[in-house]
């Protein structure tokens, strides 16, 4: 590209024309606006000359020369102007030629890629040098001149320090390219240039003087166009092949002067400033310490699954469980006499305390391996992250970070944000090296060193990891926990606890019962045959005493014209005890012993411990048994059977009367405090030789055989439109071929049904009076649990007002309607059986088919007549007894089809009683509302 415009003349003045007296030209025309003009100091100059040369000529010696031509005075003219401008002009030129020529140059090693490895080594060596200056710096720390050095480009850019040294080669160079002898070539091009202007008087001088001006301008730029580009391009082949030899040929040029020493002076003042205590102590906290101490703790087997675990990490873990369970027992032993709860039990009841506390440490120990293992994982971690390091470098990542914020800005949020973020930031770099580090320190012990192939776990950190477990065991005092809840335990069986409470609700008060029955009838054939399968339970207090029954059977059926007859067989459990926790003790106790009689494996599954007290899983379940029995069994009286029951029933509708009868035989195994004394050699509950349960399990199988027998008839009849209720009851016991019991009761109750009609004598004495008496009964009994202290007080103060509730919807006339409501909700035919009809009463015609509830909410007042003979296991009279009892029954059944459901709830309102004992001795008793009199 050209340097100068060949576009831009010389500007010459207007010359003044001269006298006329003195011109020998011709007269000039008048110049247009547009004509090029001489200046005044040319015009004069042109003047002078012309004048001096017509005076010489006048008086120049004895011959007189000869006067000019016009065209020699014009041609004087233009040398005239010529001279003059010719040490001018060139000059310009040549000023020109070296300033555009440097900057072309300076241009060309400024941005050229040619010439990008030499800014770069200027660049690198300015940095360097402000470097230099930082580091001369006496009180900034080095995290300070870091920061600072950070900058020490952005600060060589900002001072211009590289373009300036380009620019100082670029002109040093032209300069020494373009020496001041080159200004002749543009003075002689300018000189030919200006001669080439022909004198012609009768063009007006101005004009002529501006074109031989330009002309001589054009001659002249040319040249210096000439010199500029051979110039130019041996300077830059000149650059780049420096540039090729050594692209730090100007190195040594670059001066930065004191550039940074003030700028890491203002580092080291602001230092304090950029980042508070706080942050870093979170940062550290939250983002590296918190990590990878939860990382190592993973890795260490805490809060995960074993599903989750590799296989070696379960090995360790279960190594350290081991331990953990190896010392809880231990410590359990040790404070068996010594702890306050167990130093003054039987050796039994030690036994028995220690193996549950084990069973529960051996759970409870693994929240000791957790701390274990979670104080180990804290070991490691600050092991990996030593704090003080770690925060100094978590702190100057914050300066560093906030103090390219600060430079430009005021402290505030913006300055904090960024002390935050570069905190952070670092953290995040840490967290990555220094998680790995711990990491594979929890290796080296669970699996081994990954850094080290083939290596083994570390058995010396293994050892002393489990020995760290022991010792938190031991001060957790997972043993005196363990002690502490074993004996505070409301049950031996937790599993059925709920359930005696549950017996505590059904039957709060002495004479209370209550009973459950489900029937589920499938009928098989069209002509009314069916398939039975029963479920029934029932429980009823006396003075210390609650009796639970239930059982479970299978059978089948016929069923037409309103008769109905079934047999069935199945499972049946009675257990007696002092209170509900003992009856499900009891219950839990025989199902034991039957279970062992079929399957030792089974038995040692559901009533062992798994082998979790480091005992054998049957001495385990026989140490339980022979606390069941120490604590159930030493009361004469209770006892539990188990075994088969069978039973046959039949009713029947004749219209004038409804009629039931049963019959029914149970073959069952008794364990009671005789049983145990004759079947158990090495002998029972607190006596149990502890060094033979495995002999004990295998003799101790089956109780004694129990055959009882049981009889009962019912009738219905209508007697004034009113129901009465007719029943008898007879069962007997043989126990080792010898009757132990005899009873015989005979009963009548006067019912009352919603939705059914009734006398007022009868609503009065079932629906009002008896309800009443019921719930003063409740009343009464909750009064005398409370003066006890009876400790099953919550249930059966619960049982007590629920049952007082039912006995108050009989009273309130508004029940009335809803009762019948509900009664009708469910309705089905009733057909009468024609021919035992005609056996009652000669009619043989046939009976129509009603439609009758099959929802029924009664209440009736019961009366009954009981006689009840005992006799000893050596067939001696143990005494007899006659009671007279007055009962309030409630009842709801629901008969839906196939499926029948009764619920009922008795409480005995009234008792007298006479009472011969053994000895022939005669007393007489009764009770009134749970409370006895006489």
């Amino acid at each position: 590209m050209p340097f100068f415009s060949r576009s831009s003349n010389p500007t010459v003045a207007k010359p003044k024309p001269a006298p006329p007296a003195q011109s020998t030209a011709p007269a000039q025309p008048q110049q247009s606006p547009q004509s090029p003009v001489v200046n005044p100091g040319q015009l004069l100059q042109l003047q002078q000359t012309a004048g001096n040369q017509s005076t010489s000529a006048q008086v120049g010696g004895a011959a007189t020369a000869p006067q000019k031509s016009p065209k020699d005075v014009r041609k004087d003219e233009l040398k005239a102007d010529r001279d003059a401008q010719v040490t001018v002009k060139p000059q310009q030129l040549f000023d020109g030629l070296i300033q555009q020529t440097s900057q072309h140059i300076h241009t060309f090693l400024n941005s050229d890629k040619q010439t990008a490895s030499l800014r770069a080594s200027l660049q690198a060596k300015a940095k360097t040098a402000v470097e230099a200056n930082i580091d001369q710096n006496g009180v900034a720390e080095a995290h300070e001149k870091a920061d600072e050095k950070l900058y020490a480009a952005e600060h060589v850019a900002a001072k211009g320090i590289v373009s300036d040294t380009l620019k100082k080669y670029a002109s040093d160079t032209v300069v020494s390219k373009l020496p001041s002898s080159q200004k002749s070539l543009l003075a002689n091009k300018f000189i030919e240039g200006y001669n080439k202007t022909e004198a012609r008087p009768e063009v007006p001088l101005a004009k002529q003087v501006l074109a031989a001006n330009a002309q001589a301008t054009r001659e002249a730029t040319a040249e210096a166009e000439r010199l500029s580009n051979v110039s130019l391009a041996q300077i830059k082949k000149d650059a780049v092949d420096k540039v090729k030899q050594s692209a730090a040929f100007l190195d040594s040029s670059v001066n930065v002067g004191d550039l940074g020493k003030a700028e890491v002076e203002n580092r080291h003042q602001m230092d304090s400033t950029l980042v508070q205590p706080a942050v870093i102590n979170t940062v550290y906290t939250n983002k590296l310490y918190e990590p990878i101490k939860e990382a190592v703790v993973m890795k260490l087997g805490v809060g995960r699954g074993a599903w989750r675990r590799s296989k070696e990490l379960n090995a360790f873990r279960q190594k350290m469980k081991d331990a953990a369970r190896e010392q809880s027992r231990t410590d359990i032993d040790n404070q068996l006499d010594t702890n306050a709860l167990t130093s003054g039990k039987t050796q039994l009841d030690k036994k028995f305390t220690g193996m549950m506390a084990k069973k529960e440490s051996h759970a409870t120990s693994k929240g000791s391996v957790d701390a274990a293992m979670t104080t180990e994982a804290v070991n490691i971690t600050k092991r990996v992250l030593p704090e003080g390091d770690i925060k100094k470098l978590l702190k100057e990542a914050a300066q560093t970070s906030a103090y390219g914020v600060a430079r430009t800005n005021a402290p505030g949020v913006k300055v904090n944000e960024a002390a935050l973020v570069g905190a952070e930031k670092k953290a995040i770099e840490l967290l990555k090296s220094k998680q790995t580090e711990a990491v594979n320190a929890v290796r080296s012990i669970t699996k081994g060193d990954k850094k080290v192939p083939g290596s083994k776990p570390d058995a010396a950190q293994l050892a002393a990891l489990a020995e760290k477990t022991k010792e938190q065991v031991t001060a957790d005092d997972i043993a005196g926990k363990a002690i502490k809840k074993t004996v505070e335990a409301p049950t031996l069986n937790k599993g059925l606890f709920v359930i005696g409470k549950v017996l505590d609700l059904a039957a709060p008060n002495i004479g209370d019962s209550s009973s459950f029955s489900f029937d589920l009838k499938i009928p098989v054939h069209a002509s009314g045959v069916y398939v039975l399968f029963g479920l029934a339970g029932s429980v009823g207090r006396e003075d210390k005493e609650l009796t639970m029954a239930a059982e479970i059977t299978f059978g089948a059926g016929f069923q037409s014209f309103g008769f109905d007859a079934n047999f069935r067989a199945g499972f049946f459990l009675e257990s007696i005890g002092t209170d509900s926790a003992g009856v499900m003790n009891l219950t839990s106790y025989g199902m034991y012993r039957q279970i062992r009689n079929i399957s030792d494996r089974a038995a040692d599954y559901l009533w062992g411990m798994g082998g979790k007290s480091g005992m054998a899983e049957v001495e385990e379940a026989e140490i339980w048994a022979a606390m069941i029995e120490e604590k159930e069994l030493q009361k004469a009286g209770n006892h539990v059977d188990i075994g088969l029951t069978f039973k046959g029933e039949a009713e029947a509708n004749a219209g004038v009367a409804e009629m039931g009868a049963a019959l029914g035989y149970k073959f069952l195994g008794r364990f009671d405090k005789e049983a145990l004394e004759k079947q158990s050699p090495n002998g029972f509950g607190g006596a149990t030789d502890l060094t033979k349960l495995k002999e004990k399990a295998a003799t101790l199988r089956r109780g004694m055989n129990v055959h009882v027998m049981e009889a009962s008839a019912e009738a219905k009849v209508k007697l004034g439109g009113n129901d009465i209720a007719f029943g008898l009851e007879a069962a007997g016991s043989v126990i080792n071929n010898n009757l132990r019991s005899l009873e015989i009761t005979a009963s009548g109750s006067i019912p009352f049904q919603f939705g059914e009609d009734a006398g007022e004598w009868v609503k009065i004495a079932s629906k009002v009076a008896t309800p009443v008496a019921g719930s003063a009964k409740n009343l009464v009994g909750l009064i005398t649990s409370k003066v006890k202290k009876d400790k099953d007080l919550v249930a059966k103060g619960a049982g007590s007002a629920l049952d007082t509730g039912t006995d108050l919807l009989f009273v309130v006339p508004q029940f009335e309607a809803a009762g019948k409501s509900l009664a009708s909700k469910i309705q089905g035919d009733e057909t009468v059986n024609d021919t035992i009809r005609g056996w009652l009463t000669g009619d043989s015609s046939a009976s129509a088919i009603e439609q009758g509830n099959k929802i029924a909410l009664a209440s009736s007042l019961d009366l009954s007549i009981g006689f009840s003979k005992k006799w000893d296991k050596d067939n001696k009279s143990k005494g007899w007894e006659i009671a007279l009892e007055v009962t309030q029954t409630k009842s709801f059944e629901v008969e839906a089809g196939i499926v029948n459901v009764a619920v009922e709830k008795s409480k005995r309102l009234g008792k007298l009683q006479y009472e011969q004992d053994a000895s022939g001795s005669g007393s007489i008793s009764g009770e009134l509302a749970g409370h006895e009199i006489g």
